[in-house]
């Protein structure tokens, strides 16, 4: 009988051991402040540390990023890297928040007063970025400013820039900062998005942040796009950058440089100074009022936990089952003291 011929797979890129590409995972999250990045983002590391070839397989890019993906698996399942090292925006599930009474009473105290930090600034700032990929890494960077950030999803349809229209009025004191894709569609969308906005008679300052021609100087040719020739766009972008010119995704810019390319071109609309002592009086708001408000919403927290919430019809062990926290809440405590009552009772 002839024996079972096994035909073996023929590997359709370069990588070195998963040990040494596990150890350059590390490197690359403690290299970017230790956030969480999309997959694509450590497969571009990788590219960059020359940790993963391409070879001339058609498939080769494919299986590469197939082989990343894999690797960060088995990173985390084995404790190299925490599970939050790894993002993945486009999935998401829908939650709300919850507070047990005493929770909600200092939460009340402690975010008492949001002032408009930007009111008296020169110009009003929003970020829009391209993919939904890195909004969040973007949103991390800005959130202490107090920075709307938008996500596009490639060019922005109708009902977005119109209401972006309605926001902005006729645009003055309003600039866009742009983030996308290095390549033909990726370049044409802010001239979409500016003329879209022009249309509704809005025309804000538009600045893109990056990625720009100069940005991809730094980039690896390894991580370059391969650009359609039939794309409508391709030859406005030959003529402008020549026909050796690569693109990019934004993915592929370090997080680090974006995050300093971000903070480059807020501080050129933004008074520092004003900013600072806006965020000293929103900060000495709210220690006026936890001040006074501390003593009163504990004195009616205390109450409320003691003798329940008048207008509910829920019995006091149904109320504190909701209001007490699950480490106080024990079912047994009230069934004791209907013991307690009962004893009594007999003994009338």
């Amino acid at each position: 009988m002839e024996a079972t011929k096994h035909k073996i797979k023929t590997k359709t890129y370069k990588s070195l051991d998963d040990s040494k590409c596990i150890d350059l995972v590390q490197r690359a999250y403690v290299e970017e402040g230790s956030d969480g990045q999309t997959a694509r983002h450590y497969y571009y590391k990788l590219l960059g540390y020359k940790a993963v070839e391409f070879t001339s397989h058609k498939n080769s890019s494919k299986n590469a990023y197939a082989f990343v993906c894999r690797l960060l698996v088995k990173t985390r399942e084995n404790g190299r890297l925490p599970w939050s090292a790894v993002i993945d925006p486009g999935r998401k599930r829908t939650s709300f928040s919850s507070w047990d009474l005493r929770e909600y009473a200092n939460a009340k105290m402690k975010s008492l007063i949001m002032l408009d930090f930007w009111r008296g600034q020169p110009q009003k700032v929003e970020i829009w970025v391209e993919k939904e990929a890195i909004a969040e890494l973007v949103k991390n960077a800005v959130r202490s400013l107090r920075v709307p950030v938008c996500i596009n999803k490639g060019y922005g349809s109708v009902t977005v820039v119109k209401d972006a229209a309605e926001r902005y009025g006729n645009g003055k004191g309003w600039t866009l900062l742009y983030i996308g894709d290095f390549d033909p569609s990726g370049l044409d969308i802010d001239r979409a998005l500016r003329d879209g906005l022009k249309k509704y008679g809005s025309r804000p300052n538009i600045v893109r942040v990056t990625l720009n021609q100069e940005d991809t100087i730094s980039l690896i040719p390894m991580a370059g796009l391969s650009l359609k020739k039939t794309d409508s766009r391709y030859k406005r972008f030959v003529e402008l950058y020549g026909p050796d010119q690569q693109g990019y995704e934004i993915d592929s810019l370090p997080a680090h440089i974006l995050r300093q390319k971000i903070m480059e071109k807020l501080n050129l609309y933004m008074d520092v100074d004003v900013f600072k002592k806006v965020v000293e009086l929103e900060d000495a708001i709210d220690v006026q009022l936890k001040k006074q408000l501390s003593g009163t919403l504990n004195d009616i927290v205390a109450e409320l936990l003691e003798k329940g919430v008048p207008d509910s019809t829920l019995p006091l062990i149904e109320q504190h089952r909701y209001l007490l926290p699950k480490s106080e809440f024990n079912e047994q405590d009230y069934e004791d003291e209907e013991d307690e009552d009962e004893d009594e009772e007999d003994e009338d």
